[in-house]
């Protein structure tokens, strides 16, 4: 599969692509893997509420960082053991949303994209006439292609 990219991506690659008239680059499936490995992670947290006393409020964070991740092979009958480490991007991200107030209401949303080798996330709302509060969180992996 050939994708067409603008030519600022050059910098990202380790080996030359094929350049067009136009100014775009033709990737192969290698090059295309190392532009498109890793993590990609969105937090979208809102907050809404009415009347004299409302009150919302929204914090979150995404972190995002490489390491080492050890690989272990077997299984709990036969026992496991190390088979080795991937250098890995690992991304942390989670938020709250908070309101309170006449017609409270709130979202949290992660979304989370790439290659993945793991993904676990989580999300709760509650509400009430008077109040709401909205979390989510993730952790993902995804190797580093060597």
């Amino acid at each position: 599969m050939k994708l067409k990219i603008f030519g600022a991506v050059i910098a990202l690659l380790s080996a030359p692509g094929v350049a067009s008239a136009n100014g775009l680059l033709v990737l192969s499936d290698n090059q295309l893997d190392t532009v498109t490995a890793g993590i990609a992670m969105n937090l979208d947290l809102a907050a809404t509420a009415t009347g004299p006393t409302a009150a919302t409020a929204t914090n979150g964070a995404v972190h995002v960082g490489t390491a080492d991740v050890l690989t272990v092979g077997g299984s709990a009958k036969s026992g496991w053991h190390l088979t080795g480490d991937r250098p890995s991007q690992v991304a942390f991200g989670g938020g709250e949303a908070a309101a309170s107030g006449a017609a409270a209401g709130c979202t949290a949303k992660m979304q989370v994209v790439g290659d993945l080798a793991y993904l676990n996330q989580t999300a709760a709302a509650s509400a009430t006439p008077i109040g709401a509060i909205c979390t989510c969180a993730a952790l993902a992996i995804s190797f580093i292609p060597r």
